[in-house]
């Protein structure tokens, strides 16, 4: 009662300044602590409290009286926020065992007029899952720009692969270039490849190895990403059932920089003598 009758002597500034008291002391004063406008960020998703009662071009939705749907306000039709775009780079590792990274982004934000925007740096963590492509895109709703009497935008974030030393990406497969020596290759031993979740793939070659060998290896390849709520299922159980691609082995075979004479005559007689015998 006793900050009402101060309103009702002192008005709205003496409410929240204080009014005179005792040997020119200023008494009371009151301010609310908080950002109402915070408040309904964090309700509606905006901080325009009334937008959900609005069209997405920004007209009454109800046709109030005096509401713009029966032409009583005669106003142009506020332009609608655009959605923000970035792209996000990621390594072909983090592609592969999933990963979370924040995103760094420029948006326009109402102030508390509910009318003039401010450009304001914000973040959002994203959740890169195994398998996630160049193909895939993400979309965050109502955090992208606002605007008066609209919903906010979305983010939409596109991804981006960078190059990787051994692997190359073909949609859910991977290639492998392995570098062996000649000796290797002729005596066509066991082959060790390093996985990029961290494993080593054993893989037997029962063959002369040459440029044009290729091995497959049925599912080590990329995860293929799925419906979220199956993946989520297979969570909740214990259990490993992504899918995934194949990896193919190509070979790069390192030749000797120099080699003596009587070695290449040598060599020249082996494959010589080689011939002969498969035309027998």
């Amino acid at each position: 009662m006793e900050r009402k009758a101060w309103f009702d002597k002192y008005g709205e500034y003496g409410l929240k300044e204080g009014v005179p008291g005792p040997s020119g002391t200023i008494i009371g004063g009151y301010r609310y602590p908080g950002n109402s406008f915070e408040i309904f960020d964090r309700v509606f998703g905006t901080t325009n409290p009334f937008a959900e009662k609005l069209e997405d071009d920004g007209r009454d939705q109800y046709g109030s009286l005096l509401g713009d749907a029966y032409g009583g306000k005669s106003q142009a039709i506020l332009p609608v926020p655009e959605d923000i775009h970035v792209t996000l780079d990621c390594t072909l590792y983090e592609l592969y065992n999933g990963c979370l990274k924040k995103v760094t982004y420029q948006r326009l934000v109402l102030l508390h007029d509910g009318k003039t925007a401010k450009e304001r740096t914000e973040d959002v963590n994203v959740e890169i899952k195994p398998g996630y492509s160049e193909k895939t895109v993400l979309t965050f709703a109502n955090k992208g720009n606002e605007a008066e009497g609209h919903k906010p935008s979305s983010l939409v974030v596109s991804i981006s692969q960078s190059a990787n030393e051994s692997y190359r990406r073909k949609d859910n497969d991977l290639i492998y270039t392995h570098k062996i020596s000649l000796e290797e290759a002729l005596l066509s031993q066991p082959i060790k490849v390093k996985a990029l979740d961290g494993r080593t793939i054993i893989t037997t070659i029962d063959e002369i190895i040459t440029p044009q060998t290729v091995k497959v290896i049925e599912g080590e390849g990329m995860p293929i990403s799925s419906d979220p709520a199956s993946d989520a299922l297979s969570q909740l159980r214990g259990l490993s059932l992504i899918p995934k691609g194949n990896l193919y082995l190509r070979f790069d075979i390192q030749f000797p920089v120099k080699i003596s004479n009587s070695h290449k005559q040598a060599i020249i007689n082996i494959l010589r003598e080689n011939a002969e015998e498969n035309n027998l």
